[in-house]
């Protein structure tokens, strides 16, 4: 039951990961700290405000990996 249950940590590592970059690419634009065409993901998450979301986002994409990775063992 409990490995039925971690199907989902998967999706969900994936969709925070997307939203880290995609939420953290929308700010740096709109705060004019990147070009629109083509930044480094690096460059995204460089400044504040939009270092701390992409910081953010990616621990939660790391903590459902962990997470699975350490219930699957």
């Amino acid at each position: 039951m409990v490995l039925a249950e971690l199907a989902i940590f998967p999706l969900l590592s994936v969709v925070f990961a997307l939203l880290a970059v995609f939420i953290g690419y929308g700010i740096a634009v709109a705060n004019d700290h990147v070009d629109p065409w083509l930044p480094f993901i690096s460059d995204c998450g460089a400044i504040q405000p939009e270092s701390s979301i992409f910081g953010q986002l990616l621990n939660i994409h790391a903590f459902f990996l962990i997470t699975r990775r350490v219930f699957m063992q």
